[in-house]
């Protein structure tokens, strides 16, 4: 990821941001899953933790279709370990087109996503630290910041 993260105006998904093949935010609706697979993306990773509203939701609407979903549960600041920025991006690696990242606004995506940068792509801490909040990063910055530092 670079410095090609942009608002975009993805109906109704709240603080969507696009990079590249992907399609960061929030929590998205049953009817913004099923408009996100008619404009193209083939793959879902949800990382709202077990039990956050929508979850099961999200998982029984794309259950319905041929589009890839993955669930890693990331329970708030908790959640940003070395084992799920892995699993990130091992999900990542899978898809086949165009995907959709979300957790319930965007902030533990992009917190994962600068994790992944540094842990498992080779950014400095500084240069994952811009990539996540690019990617939506917010009240977790402080959080990331620490664990880029300390690796």
């Amino acid at each position: 990821m670079n410095s090609l993260a942009i608002p975009t105006a993805f109906p109704g998904i709240p603080n969507a941001i696009s990079i590249g093949d992907l399609l960061v935010g929030g929590a998205p609706t049953k009817e913004h899953l099923h408009q996100a697979i008619a404009q193209g993306y083939t793959a879902f990773i949800d990382l709202r933790a077990n039990g956050e509203t929508g979850v099961d939701e999200a998982r029984d609407a794309l259950a319905q279709t041929d589009a890839q979903y993955q669930h890693i549960p990331v329970a708030g600041a908790a959640g940003l370990t070395r084992e799920n920025a892995q699993a990130l991006d091992a999900a990542l690696a899978k898809t086949n087109g165009p995907t959709v990242v979300f957790c319930a606004s965007g902030n533990r995506v992009g917190a994962l996503l600068a994790l992944r940068a540094h842990w498992f792509r080779g950014a400095s801490p500084e240069q994952a630290l811009r990539i996540g909040r690019e990617a939506g990063l917010t009240r977790m910055a402080s959080v990331v910041a620490r664990q880029l530092s300390a690796s």
